[in-house]
């Protein structure tokens, strides 16, 4: 924030922008960061009370039990079931691929993997989320179905990229720019170079 005020910046907080914001056709340039939102699949129960983000979680914006099935095993997943872990909870990791962290750096995945096991983090792969219950959730396995109990549902199945301001502006004037998860989702790393890289040209 020094550096934005020594700039002269102008910062606007506390207000959405939209495709009806007036204004935006002022503007010679226009970087769209609107990141993404998490991946929610169109199952039985998936609106149930007890089915939270992994968003939500690490952000603390939720309540969580003590069970909880995280589904999803990436790079979020793992990381997400660490931090429950850590707090006390009993975890469940749920992956539909043969093995968890397959979108992490070999030394990350490793270290991973250890603490997940020390924390005594219970791995189930090759498993799909069927269906969330009233006391868990419905998990297939090897063409057999099984259910978990849980407290809490987690999900951390991916995200999608947020396009619609950022395709909104198409054809307004403005030169437009996407950086970030908002043109494809990837990692923190990818953001910042594409942010360095848009500024540069500008």
């Amino acid at each position: 924030m020094a550096q934005l005020k020594k700039l002269r910046v102008k910062v606007v907080l506390g207000e959405e922008v939209t495709p009806e914001t007036t204004g935006l056709d002022q503007f010679d340039e226009i970087v769209v960061a609107t990141g993404a939102s998490p991946v929610v699949p169109r199952i039985p129960g998936i609106e149930s009370k007890h089915v939270v983000t992994a968003k939500e979680v690490l952000e603390r914006r939720t309540d969580i039990g003590e069970k909880i099935v995280v589904i999803g095993a990436g790079g979020t997943g793992c990381a997400t079931a660490l931090y429950l872990a850590e707090m006390g909870k009993k975890v469940t990791l749920v992956e539909m691929l043969s093995k968890i962290g397959t979108d992490m750096g070999r030394v990350t995945r490793w270290i991973s993997l250890h603490f997940l096991k020390e924390h005594h983090v219970d791995v189930f792969t090759h498993t799909k989320l069927e269906e969330v219950t009233e006391t868990g959730l419905v998990v297939s396995r090897g063409g057999e179905k099984m259910a978990l109990t849980a407290d809490t549902v987690v999900l951390a199945m991916g995200v999608r990229s947020e396009k619609k301001l950022l395709e909104s502006l198409a054809g307004r004037g403005a030169k437009v720019h996407a950086i970030g998860d908002c043109k494809e989702p990837r990692k923190v790393i990818d953001a910042i170079h594409e942010a360095w890289e848009v500024a540069r040209q500008i």
